[in-house]
This record gives C-alpha cells, sequence and structure tokens, in this order.
C-alpha cells in the first residue's frame, strides 16, 4: 500500500520552480522529467540537461517504503503553485502520483526511474566558499548581455573571476560588454572559468542559502549549500582580454543623471526604428544633446544638464539606442560617467550601486 507523504506546499512550489528551469527547454523527451525519489526521511528532487543539473532535498517524516520516478516538473509546477493549502499531500502509486491539498485532488501520470539516463560522476575539487547573492547578482546581470548565436563558444558564456577580495562577472559580444564587480571576503585561491549562458541564467534564477561552497572540475562548476545543489558545463578557452579596453580617469569623461540620460533617450529614439541616435558632448557649456532622425527624416532632439564635466574635449558619437537603455535601466545609481575618447572608438558607462561597480562599453555606430 502507498504511503501519504506530506509535506510543505510552499517549499514544494520552491523545488519545483528550479526544476522546471532547468529542463525548461529541454526538447529530449526524457531528460523534459525530473526524478523524484523518495527513502527515508527525505525527498531528492533532481532535474538537468545537456548543461545544466539541480540536486534538491526536502526533508519529510521518516517512511519505511522507498519510490523513485519520473514525473513532468512544469506540469507538477503548475499544479502546485495554485495550491492555497499549507500543506500537501502526495501519494505515489503506480505510474500515477496523487496530489491532495485540501478539497482539491488530482493524478499526474509519471515513468519508471529506469528510463532517466545515468551519468558517471566525476570527482569535482572543493575550491572555496562565497556569498551566494553576490555571485547571483553579477551572474544575473551579465547573464543578458551575450549573443547566444555567436559562432565564438566564448563569447556566448558569462566570465567568473575570483582573486583575493574581489568578484567579477563579464559577458561580451561583437558590440558591447558588461563588467561588474564587488567586494567578497578574502580568498586565498584565484579562480576563473566562462559558465553556459544557460547555466548564468540557472544561477541567476535559483534562491539559495547565504553562503555556498564552489565545486568545479575540468567541465562543470558547482555550486552546493545545505539542500540543493546546481552545477553547469563551462566552456573550453579563452575569454577576450578585456582589460586593455576599459577606460578610466584617464580619458575624457562626464557625469550625467543616470534617469534624466535614460528618459531622454527613451523619448528621442521612439520614432527612430533604426535605433541610432546621436550624442554631441559640449563641455564648456555643461550640455549633452540627444539627437535621432528616421528614414523619413523625422528628427527628435533633447538637451541633458551635464553634472560634471572632467574634460574641455567635446565628441559626437553614434550609438544604439537599445544598447544604452538596456543598461541605464538595470543600474539605480543616481549617477552615470560616460568616458570617451573619439567618435570612432568605443565609449564606456559607468555606474556604481550598493557596493557594486558596473563598466559598460558600447562600439560605436560608423556609417
Amino acid at each position: 500500500m502507498s504511503k501519504i507523504i506530506e509535506l510543505p506546499t510552499k517549499k514544494l512550489k520552491e523545488t519545483l520552480q528550479l526544476s522546471s528551469s532547468t529542463v525548461s527547454k529541454e526538447k529530449n523527451n526524457i531528460l523534459s522529467n525530473t526524478l523524484i525519489e523518495i527513502e527515508n526521511n527525505k525527498i531528492t528532487v533532481t532535474a538537468k540537461n545537456s548543461i545544466t543539473k539541480s540536486t534538491q532535498t526536502i526533508d519529510i517524516k521518516p517512511i519505511d517504503s522507498r519510490y523513485s520516478f519520473l514525473v513532468n516538473p512544469t506540469t507538477l509546477f503548475n499544479i502546485v503553485k495554485e495550491l492555497d493549502k499549507e500543506t500537501t499531500q502526495i501519494i505515489p502509486e503506480e505510474k500515477v502520483l496523487k496530489i491532495i491539498n485540501g478539497n482539491f485532488t488530482t493524478n499526474i501520470k509519471t515513468m519508471n526511474k529506469d528510463l532517466y539516463p545515468k551519468e558517471q560522476e566525476s570527482e569535482k575539487e572543493k575550491l572555496m566558499q562565497i556569498d551566494f547573492n553576490k555571485l547571483k547578482h553579477v551572474t544575473k546581470i551579465a547573464s543578458a548581455y551575450p549573443d547566444k548565436n555567436d559562432i565564438s563558444r566564448e563569447y556566448t558564456g558569462v566570465l567568473i573571476e575570483i582573486e583575493k577580495n574581489n568578484l567579477k562577472a563579464t559577458a561580451t559580444d561583437h558590440f558591447r560588454l558588461i563588467n561588474i564587480s564587488t567586494e567578497i571576503e578574502e580568498q586565498n585561491k584565484q579562480i576563473k572559468f566562462i559558465v553556459e549562458n544557460y547555466g548564468a541564467m540557472l544561477i541567476s534564477k535559483t534562491d539559495m542559502d547565504q553562503r555556498v561552497d564552489i565545486y568545479k572540475n575540468e567541465y562543470t562548476i558547482e555550486l552546493r549549500d545545505s539542500k540543493r545543489s546546481i552545477e553547469s558545463k563551462i566552456i573550453k578557452g579563452e575569454f577576450p582580454d578585456y582589460n586593455g579596453i576599459l577606460l578610466d580617469e584617464n580619458n575624457n569623461f562626464i557625469t550625467l543623471k543616470n534617469s534624466d540620460f535614460l528618459n531622454s533617450i527613451k523619448r528621442v529614439s521612439v520614432t527612430n526604428e533604426n535605433e541610432e541616435i546621436e550624442l554631441e558632448i559640449i563641455p564648456d557649456e555643461k550640455i549633452m544633446t540627444v539627437f535621432s532622425k528616421n528614414r523619413e527624416g523625422e528628427e527628435s532632439i533633447e538637451k541633458i544638464t551635464i553634472e560634471e564635466a572632467n574634460t574641455e574635449e567635446g565628441i559626437k558619437i553614434k550609438l544604439n539606442s537599445r544598447f544604452i537603455t538596456n543598461y541605464l535601466s538595470q543600474v539605480s545609481s543616481e549617477n552615470v560617467y560616460l568616458f570617451y575618447r573619439s567618435s570612432e572608438e568605443p565609449i564606456m558607462m559607468k555606474s556604481k550601486d550598493s557596493g557594486y561597480i558596473y563598466n559598460y562599453i558600447m562600439t560605436p555606430i560608423i556609417n
């Protein structure tokens, strides 16, 4: 006779949400399912695809039976997220999982666990322990930038660097580069790896303990806390050396209010379908002009006050308006610094916000 297993609905929702995220883009019929194993006093939930894997455990009252089966996590999550009672009962039966929440009951189909592909676990080295929320934040911002279809594999992932008390995440394509850094506790090891973009996105969607352990081998990186682990393949190869293109106070730069800059770009670019705008910086007048003209000859122009000009050299430069708004909308700092050299060289925007430093490189549009 099958056992009734009770567990908190909230915990079940969180577990299934991560599993569903792990397999959300998996086309393989078997890997689109999650392996659920129930034994002794815990439930272990494993989800994986060709790049990432997540494993979670839920504590339950001890049982004297053992159950293992496959279930579609997205179907199960869509059911569980609508449940409103604090406790949910699950009852594993032959080829079916029964779910009871208050007066609500449903059954969903399960599959034989033996269909799930077995993998040979390769040993990983424990490298360090780190603040997960900081790692999650820098990874989340960086993962939005790579071109997923770039033919250069190194350009499709996120570079994670940890050295002493500094954590950095960097992503790039052939038009822009984002680099986010923050201080962490002192580390006695230096590590660097390129995580697959899909793995970076999984990190950004996952909630873990404040402190996580980092494990690594030649092929994968893994994060572990007390109840869950997530891992991703890493990209072999060399990430482009970006340090030489970062600009600093030795270059021309101005300071703008973030909100003024963002809102002006949005307004001026409304009528321009090709997302091209022109910035003209006039340091001695403390003015920056934002200009746009479309194919029909319609023009939009707005002047922004420069808060501070650390140069006497002006510039006219054409840029992609969407690339600018993508960056400015993700940072909440009051001011943004705009560094430049010439109209044909990359510009850099820099913001400082709640302990994070954001450096953003954009290449100009050359007609």
